[in-house]
């Protein structure tokens, strides 16, 4: 099924460990009432709603506001001051999900006063979770917790601010999304988005297979500048030999690489 999906419908989810993935993939045939993988392979070809939600089941989708703020704040004290050089900043947020983190981010650089000059482009495999992210609308509930993080990673106002309440929904303000682009894009199959200044990818590597993890991460690194920064999750690393010896390590427990300026 995995391969048909991938030729008909330019899904790659063949690379994600396997068992991990088969236990995803049983849990929503349960849910859905189906028999078997064969049974379903013909629904998702068929109904573009359905192969949304099979992908919004079966691909991990962890995020929340400012999650681990002391990746925020090393951004903030650090980071930030590269991105101030430069007259238009180019970020890629890869692994969106529902937008927690873009808006995190986003949050951040507006106080910083660089927002008017960024491009941010976050990119997630399900569109589902795309359509949330755009309409930036959050439980109120998590908006309590997003303070503490928002405080810890440096934040200087009131998070609570940059949201309203509408029909029981905390939406952000929208103006953010003037300079946000939601995109599908698949790091298994596609292709770089541009010379970006940052790259951020956290928390998303980990469930791909080795290989799959070295040629995101190349994807990465051609979508880079020379001294961007890549931004990865505390629990990967750079895969690709070439790129190791490329990158600068920006921090002994965060891992935030710097792209070296004398790449060959």
């Amino acid at each position: 099924m995995l391969d048909c999906l991938y030729h008909a419908q330019g899904v790659d989810l063949r690379g994600l460990p396997g068992e991990s993935l088969m236990r995803r993939c049983l849990s929503w045939l349960a849910l859905k009432e189906l028999n078997s993988l064969s049974e379903a392979q013909g629904l998702l070809l068929r109904d573009p709603q359905l192969l949304d939600d099979f992908l919004h089941h079966v691909t991990i989708s962890v995020t929340e506001f400012f999650r681990d703020p002391e990746y925020f704040e090393l951004l903030r004290t650090q980071v930030f001051a590269y991105l101030a050089t430069f007259p238009r900043i180019n970020i890629w947020d890869a692994g969106c999900s529902t937008g927690e983190e873009a808006y995190s981010l986003a949050i951040l650089l507006r106080e910083a006063g660089l927002w008017p000059r960024v491009r941010l482009y976050a990119t997630d495999i399900n569109s589902a979770s795309l359509e949330r992210a755009f309409a930036g609308a959050y439980d109120p509930a998590v908006l309590e917790q997003a303070q503490r993080a928002y405080c810890r990673a440096g934040g200087k106002a009131s998070f609570l601010d940059y949201f309203r309440v509408e029909a029981g929904q905390a939406v952000i303000d929208p103006a953010f999304r003037e300079r946000m682009l939601f995109a599908y894009h698949d790091l298994n199959g596609d292709e770089v988005f541009g010379e970006m200044s940052l790259v951020l990818c956290r928390n998303v590597l980990i469930y791909f297979s080795p290989v799959q993890q070295a040629r995101a991460q190349r994807l990465f690194d051609r979508s880079l500048r020379c001294g961007g920064r890549l931004m990865l999750g505390s629990a990967e690393a750079l895969m690709d030999t070439g790129m190791r010896k490329r990158y600068a390590r920006e921090h002994l427990a965060i891992n935030v690489f710097r792209k070296c300026e004398d790449v060959a």
